[in-house]
């Protein structure tokens, strides 16, 4: 197994356990597209790393269940995966600004000829059954298969180009994941969430880099439709995943994982129902801080001006008292 033993490889090393796996609640994508084409590129590097090992007992072993962390040392598979996540399709820019000074830079740019197509063309084929469109209303709402959410493509209908939800009938694509289950745990700020695979075949089951993407929407109401958009919060390996120091007590939130591999994925799941909320309830939230009167004479009126305090919950308003 090729690993790094470099110090000056520590932090290049570093940036790829951040993007395998990753906990990407901070930074939400539209759609989803994004995240399913970024799976599906590290699922083919995790594959390739299987491969290469797939005649050594102990590296097999370690594979099923230390996968990400063979992955960040071994060189072929760090430098594969670090152009999963950042989105460059264009293999031009993805090669002189990620690969030029990774440790196994044709493997960099093998991921980045790869994400460049997947992007380009998502699984499946545009349906056979499309709108009809005048011609006087000529339109292009994509340009490529990319600039669709999740799983649809970029078709053409008489001189338009339409997202829509593409025909799908492969047998190389995981199964979209079932009874989709949160349970809170004993600490009551975590919990574990859990979903069924049915209809997996040998082949399906013959890997371990088979990569679950999983999203939430969340909002202080109940109600689904005044909730937030689908953000991606982390990508997995296994059939279940610990929400641990995620969760806001106060808030509801509802859940839906996508089954990716090398060949692609058939999109998330119905989202899991009823709403989930922790049983903590969320504190009030805090006086403001720095409460300050500012006055500028060339620049009335005065102002109150304060810091808003950190709170679990979003805040709605303030109120002024004076006496």
């Amino acid at each position: 197994m090729q690993f790094a033993r470099f110090g000056h490889l520590a932090l290049f090393f570093s940036s790829v356990f951040d993007i395998l796996f990753s906990n990407s609640a901070n930074s939400p994508t539209a759609g989803g597209s994004e995240d399913l084409i970024s799976a599906r590129c590290q699922s083919k590097c995790l594959y390739e790393l299987e491969q290469r090992h797939k005649n050594n007992a102990e590296t097999r072993r370690l594979i099923r269940h230390q996968m990400s962390t063979l992955c960040k040392e071994d060189t072929f598979c760090a430098s594969c995966i670090l152009p999963c996540r950042e989105s460059l399709y264009e293999f031009d820019v993805c090669s002189h600004t990620l690969c030029r000074d990774t440790p196994d830079p044709t493997h960099c740019r093998e991921s980045c000829v790869f994400m460049e197509q997947i992007a380009a063309k998502k699984a499946g084929h545009c349906p056979p059954q499309k709108p009809s469109v005048p011609v006087s209303e000529c339109s292009a709402f994509c340009d490529v298969d990319s600039d669709c959410a999740e799983v649809e493509k970029c078709c053409v209908v008489g001189c338009s180009r339409f997202c829509l939800s593409p025909s799908l009938n492969d047998s190389r694509l995981l199964p979209r994941p079932e009874g989709i289950t949160v349970h809170e745990r004993k600490r009551k700020r975590s919990a574990i969430l859990r979903w069924v695979m049915k209809r997996l075949s040998p082949q399906h089951t013959a890997t371990n880099s088979n990569l679950f993407v999983i999203q939430w929407r969340w909002s202080v109401h109940k109600q689904s439709d005044t909730m937030a958009p689908w953000q991606t919060i982390m990508v997995r390996n296994k059939m279940y995943a610990i929400l641990k120091h995620l969760l806001s007590p106060g808030r509801f939130y509802i859940f839906r994982v996508a089954a990716v591999n090398l060949h692609g994925t058939y999109g998330f799941s119905e989202p899991s129902r009823p709403p989930f909320k922790l049983s903590k309830e969320a504190k009030a939230p805090p006086a403001p801080l720095n409460l300050t009167f500012v006055y500028d004479p060339f620049s009335p009126p005065p102002k109150i001006v304060w810091n808003a305090p950190i709170s679990e919950i979003p805040l709605k308003e303030y109120r002024l008292n004076w006496w």
